[in-house]
């Protein structure tokens, strides 16, 4: 054989987040080689991200793309990279390999079709094959485009190394005789029963030879120690897809780490198991032996709450080397967790976070607002939950509103579930039997965003459907939040609407200090004396000792954002630097197109947050204009209510 002539390649498609190299393709490629067979590995999503600037890696933001359109998905990648993507069919013609495959997931099916056709107009021979998550369900195949579907050759439906192993090998003869491939000759209509490899002892290892670990965004080595799931979650379709639980030998998994620290000098695993404790003597064995080798490893990974979990066991994960677990705790609502048929409630779920947390384990959890029948106090036992627990939570790591998977156990039966889909809607507008419609559901989310926020709650992903207010670039809305005096308006403020008029800027000045000070009880109003002030250097305090609080805090804060202001200007001293600082991130995390301003008053060590846009005062006004600023004005009132504040007094500037 050639040195340039391969049996198969294996390409990763695009877009998926480059955190980790792909394991699935990894255990596909190790799984050729064990075979005898060469395989060339092209990480065409890597490379992709890797060679693009940040206004195309918007691609790679599960935020922006989670509820794009997947046909604008498609179209917009086609064009924005018709370069590289005609470099890549050059490449997978030019190797040599009689059979392509492709990684795809419901995002990336569409591309990989385009791409398809592509090679099949310049090699009518070369067998194509598509496999991952995208291939399982019909509604994603669906995604294809029908011109495109006639290039595709087979999907493999489910596990992968043994069914495309063996169409590689018969060179595609073998395609109409495995049992979960769809096939072209027979109109990807024949019936078929998805893979799960029975003994996934049988399997080799990725050793990641064809990868480069080094250009991945995390240094973790992907791994597995088990396939499936013993969750039986009525929204869930991960757990169909992977079938039932299955654990590899922890023996195996020992070894595993030993290549990777012999060969790749890597010692940092994550474990992309749905379930790190299907099995937990499998699990406590694996501790045992890790603790008795000596091996310095760190890992982390996804788990489930079990209740049958024990302090000793979560000592001895520490001690061998876990240092992070995500729970899919979802909802601290008892009623909520028996109808999305989980197996604990939700004092279990706090015991489990407490033990997680007591024994040096990082603990984050994911939530889901709005199951069809959540009532509100369903879901403010979600918010107490955080509230009362945040000091053993490191992260929320998704905030999703809840979203009908239509092959899910509650998806094929929406009705048992009181799920009304409007007509003419997608099930991203689904109405529960309580009422609860997306706009509700939307506002439940930035709700427990904002709640996180507050409390200095890492979270990583916000999942909501696209819901799009309109903005101004051009509109400003310059806003002073409290503590400060509520007898005069804020002085920085008014010589910032001074500057922006001469500018000629439209603008809307907001003195939260003042309104929400209107707003509150009279007994809150007391964190308006001086003597307070600290307290709003302290958030996690103001949210769990004054929740009425915020409540308002957290409507004007919404309504501030349906104000239509795309640029936001805060004015910032250090009583209310803290507050600033996470209203910009809770905006942030709603909000990504807003741009936010700050003082240049407010020097660099009030400034908290990564994820904030940070400008001082001249390098804002010249955003709108080009000409220096030299006239001294008088101050301006007239876009504010003075009938709000308390004995008013009218500041004077002393600076000239």
């Amino acid at each position: 054989m050639a040195n340039n002539v391969y049996d198969a390649a294996l390409v990763m498609m695009p877009p998926w987040e480059p955190k980790i190299a792909p394991l699935g393709l990894a255990y596909i490629a190790e799984h050729l080689k064990s075979n005898g067979l060469k395989v060339k590995i092209i990480d065409f999503n890597l490379r992709l991200y890797k060679q693009s600037d940040e206004r195309k890696r918007i691609f790679w933001n599960i935020s922006n793309i989670n509820f794009m359109p997947l046909p604008e998905i498609t179209a917009r990648m086609s064009s924005l990279f018709k370069k590289e993507i005609d470099g890549l069919t050059d490449e997978l013609i030019s190797c040599n390999a009689g059979v392509i495959g492709f990684s795809v997931n419901i995002t990336s099916i569409g591309l990989a079709g385009k791409i398809s056709s592509i090679i099949k107009q310049k090699d009518s021979s070369k067998i194509v094959v598509f496999g991952g998550t995208g291939c399982f369900w019909q509604n994603d195949r669906d995604s294809i485009a029908r011109e495109d579907l006639a290039s595709i050759d087979a999907f493999v439906i489910g596990e992968g190394e043994e069914a495309f192993t063996k169409i590689v090998e018969s060179r595609g003869e073998l395609i109409n005789q495995l049992s979960c491939v769809l096939s072209k000759e027979q109109g990807f209509q024949n019936r078929v029963m998805p893979c799960h490899i029975s003994d996934i002892n049988s399997l080799s290892f990725p050793k990641f030879a064809d990868f480069d670990l080094n250009s991945y965004l995390d240094k973790h080595v992907p791994m597995l120690i088990s396939r499936g799931c013993i969750g039986g979650c009525v929204y869930c379709i991960d757990r169909l897809m992977c079938g039932k639980y299955r654990a590899r030998d922890a023996e195996s998994i020992i070894e595993e780490m030993q290549y990777h620290i012999n060969y790749n000098k890597i010692n940092d695993f994550a474990f992309n198991d749905l379930i790190c404790n299907g099995d937990l003597r499998q699990l406590e064995k694996l501790c045992d032996l890790i603790i008795a080798s000596g091996l310095k490893v760190v890992w982390n990974s996804y788990a489930m709450i079990r209740k049958d979990m024990t302090k000793d066991l979560f000592d001895k994960m520490h001690k061998a080397g876990c240092t992070r677990l995500c729970y899919g705790i979802e909802s601290a609502s008892d009623d909520v967790l028996k109808r999305m048929n989980k197996f604990y409630l939700s004092d279990d779920a706090k015991r489990i976070v407490q033990l997680t947390h007591d024994a040096g384990i990082n603990t984050a959890f994911n939530v889901i607002v709005g199951f069809p029948g959540e009532t509100m106090e369903d879901f403010e036992e979600t918010i107490s939950f955080i509230v009362d627990n945040h000091a053993s939570i490191n992260e929320i790591t998704n905030i999703s509103s809840f979203a009908v998977m239509q092959n899910s156990v509650l998806g094929k039966d929406t009705e048992k579930f009181g799920i009304i889909i409007p007509e003419n809607k997608d099930l991203n507008y689904f109405v529960d039997n309580r009422g609860l419609d997306l706009n509700g559901r939307i506002k439940r989310v930035y709700k427990t965003v904002f709640t996180s926020v507050m409390l200095g709650i890492k979270n990583v992903i916000v999942n909501v459907p696209s819901y799009n207010i309109s903005s101004d670039n051009n509109l400003v809305m310059m806003i002073n939040l409290p503590p400060a005096r509520v007898d005069m308006p804020c002085l920085g403020l008014l010589k910032m609407h001074n500057k922006l008029n001469i500018a000629n800027v439209k603008k809307i000045i907001r003195d939260s200090n003042i309104e929400l000070f209107r707003m509150v009880n009279e007994d809150e109003k007391r964190l308006w004396l001086t003597e307070n002030y600290f307290s709003w250097l302290k958030p996690e305090f103001l949210l769990k000792e004054y929740s009425h609080l915020s409540d308002v805090f957290f409507q004007y804060i919404n309504d501030i954002v349906s104000s239509g202001a795309g640029r936001i200007y805060f004015f910032i001293n250090k009583e209310n630097w803290m507050l600033s600082c996470k209203i910009s991130n809770y905006l942030k995390k709603i909000r990504p197109d807003l741009l936010l301003f700050y003082n240049q008053d407010s020097s660099e060590e009030f400034i908290a947050m990564d994820d904030i846009d940070f400008c001082k005062i001249k390098p804002f006004v010249e955003s709108f204009e080009r000409k220096e600023i030299k006239d001294k004005q008088p101050l301006k009132y007239d876009l504010l209510d003075l009938s709000l504040y308390e004995d008013l007094c009218l500041p004077i500037d002393l600076i000239k």
